[in-house]
């Protein structure tokens, strides 16, 4: 007799030669152990299931011609994350499956649902690593196919591919701490990302804000994608008609939850139902403002207590219309340049609650020499310079006494009722990833911004925070009570 031995993680493998047969034992550290014989595993009426899902790896390791036929459609198919030989597996998210996980959180669409099996990683860290789409057909033999391909590698390599997993586990990605004092938060690791690791909502220019139930609602080049507070995809808004929405505000009214938007390269601003995407308003350049033909290019939108909606043409001419809630022209005030009361891109804007009456709080983002946020009365009268000194103000949103500033060169201040700057998060050391559009997902720091773009708070004082990024980047930020 023959023995084989090697150990997994929490499964020692045996293979055991007796007599004609061949045996193989699969014995985790609790629990009754698996045993698949050659002459049954061969059998061509063999069955895999969720009680007997290891039969499929006895079928890969003794040359079973349904299993092979796996590997050769993933090959086909090219993706990065596809197991091909004795290539290692990709084992970037396996430090997001920490706890047991039902086969469709694995994250690809091609998963049936539901099917009753769960998987972690402390019981098969192989299949966590992979993390990988399965194809159509025979998929449940076909993932355990992938496992026996993995546990028929010499025992050299598997030692080697569960020291890789080890090190994933004991490197996962900690909290970082930032701001101070009342502004205090930690980051969530992985918050937004898909179940395969990767950014969900793809390149952003975009904006965040947030409906009464909690759910956070993002804008990037696809469209909106709406996130729950854990952080998982629970709707999208994609296509042309929700792309490039640059900046985004949300109002409880009569018939719902609505979000306006400011659509910078569609050249227009939108209405649109927060839970269905039913858009109910258009706002065009308006003829009536007598400007004739310019660049309409709106960067921010905001709307006052009796639905007067303003739409600020930040890339463009810097005017900032004003339209009844009907979408009627009503007026425009503002102008290009330099001065104490223009404008040399106004790119974000909010409604000012912490004033009475309400005020426009505009951030002049390439003012000289430094960005400044501005405050305007509803009839666009300028009142004064709220704060100079902030590099590129990009928007402003506003909880109670607040008002988190995102900052293009890779940063987020927080200033007081008194407009004092109280905490800076995520600052990014580095000239060359501040301002910077092009810092793929992986060359992100944790707890460092790059272009911070948009941000918004929920009830419980946490933010929310987008960077203009090519991969698309959107972060949770928790609020620590430091004085417990």
């Amino acid at each position: 007799m023959r023995i084989n031995t090697a150990r997994i993680a929490c499964f020692r493998v045996e293979k055991k030669v007796e007599a004609s047969d061949e045996v193989l034992r699969f014995m985790p550290t609790s629990g009754l152990p698996f045993v698949a014989k050659k002459s049954d595993v061969m059998s061509s009426d063999m069955v895999v299931g969720p009680s007997n899902m290891l039969a499929a790896c006895a079928a890969e390791f003794y040359g079973c011609q349904r299993a092979k036929s796996f590997f050769q459609i993933c090959d086909t198919t090219r993706k990065p994350t596809c197991y091909a030989g004795t290539r290692l597996l990709d084992a970037r998210i396996a430090s997001r499956f920490s706890r047991p996980h039902t086969w469709a959180s694995l994250g690809a669409n091609h998963l049936p649902s539901p099917i009753p099996f769960s998987v972690g990683c402390r019981q098969l860290p192989f299949l966590c690593a992979a993390g990988i789409p399965i194809p159509n057909h025979n998929r449940r033999s076909q993932l355990g196919a992938l496992i026996m391909r993995f546990l028929s590698m010499p025992v050299a390599l598997i030692i080697t591919c569960v020291t890789a997993l080890s090190l994933v586990a004991e490197e996962k990605q900690q909290p970082v701490r930032m701001g101070s004092g009342a502004m205090t938060f930690d980051t969530v690791p992985g918050w937004g990302l898909r179940p395969d690791g990767h950014s969900a909502i793809g390149p952003c220019h975009g904006s965040v804000v947030i409906d009464k139930a909690g759910n956070i609602y993002t804008s990037a080049k696809a469209g909106v994608f709406v996130f729950s507070p854990d952080g998982n995809v629970i709707q999208t808004y994609p296509g042309k008609d929700y792309s490039n929405i640059h900046d985004m505000e949300i109002r409880e009214e009569e018939g719902g939850e609505f979000i306006y938007g400011a659509r910078n390269n569609d050249a227009e601003g939108i209405k649109f139902n927060a839970h269905t995407g039913e858009i109910v308003l258009r706002l065009k350049l308006p003829e009536e403002a007598g400007l004739g033909k310019v660049k309409f290019n709106p960067t921010a939108i905001t709307v006052a207590a009796n639905g007067d909606i303003y739409l600020s043409n930040g890339y463009a001419t810097n005017h900032i219309f004003k339209y009844d809630k009907n979408g009627k022209y009503v007026m425009h005030f503002g102008e290009k340049g330099n001065g104490l009361k223009q404008f040399n891109t106004a790119h974000g804007m909010t409604l000012d609650t912490r004033y009475e009456p309400n005020r426009l709080l505009i951030c002049d983002r390439n003012h000289q020499p430094k960005g400044r946020l501005l405050h305007y009365t509803l009839e666009g009268e300028f009142i004064e310079e709220v704060i100079t000194g902030l590099g590129m103000p990009t928007s402003v949103a506003i909880q109670g006494d607040f008002v988190s500033v995102p900052d293009l060169h890779g940063r987020l201040v927080v200033l007081d009722k008194n407009n004092t700057i109280i905490a800076v998060l995520g600052n990014n050391p580095d000239p060359a990833k501040g301002r910077n559009y092009n810092v793929p997902q992986d060359q992100w720091v944790e707890g460092v911004f790059s272009g911070t773009h948009g941000s918004y708070w929920d009830a419980e004082g946490n933010l929310y925070v987008q960077d203009w990024n090519v991969s698309g980047r959107i972060m949770k930020l928790v609020r620590i009570d430091i004085t417990e």
